[in-house]
């Protein structure tokens, strides 16, 4: 089913829903309103589309949720007019230790556009810059080594 067949998730303030992950990973893309990530869920016996805040994206993410699994939902409304999403019992600041949204704050995180394509091909952050370290380390330890020589030649 298209996301653009499914009604849009019906959730209440301050109301904790359980819903099943129908896919991995989410829809991303990028509309008048920024970017946008597009969860598609089955809810009370209906499939439905989600779009998630960032911050709980970033939850789904690093707690590696996929297709079927049953996630709880509460849209916690803080204040008056703000709110967040708690993702089965964690907020964002549970998960991160109150680490900035990446884009939050000039100059942080990925851009966007690097997000959305970094979550296609299932690379995050955190593994991105461990393989950048083991390939400048791979790297660094070839460069000491000599060429081979006529010696190393095995005729």
């Amino acid at each position: 089913m298209s996301e653009k067949n499914r009604d849009k998730l019906p959730i209440k303030a301050n109301v904790e829903i359980k819903a099943v992950l129908c896919f991995d990973t989410p829809i991303i893309g990028t509309g008048p309103h920024g970017e946008y990530r597009i969860y598609a869920l089955y809810f009370d016996g209906t499939e439905y589309n989600w779009f998630a805040s960032e911050q709980a994206h970033q939850i789904i993410r690093e707690r590696r949720y996929k297709k079927g699994d049953e996630i709880s939902i509460l849209k916690d409304e803080y204040e008056d007019g703000k709110h967040r999403y708690i993702i089965n019992g964690e907020s964002h600041d549970d998960v991160f230790g109150g680490a900035p949204v990446p884009g939050e704050a000039a100059g942080q995180g990925d851009p966007p556009a690097l997000t959305a394509r970094m979550d296609k091909m299932g690379i995050w952050a955190g593994d991105m810059e461990k393989r950048v370290k083991a390939l400048e380390e791979l790297a660094h330890n070839h460069a000491a080594e000599e060429p081979p020589g006529d010696d190393d030649i095995p005729f």
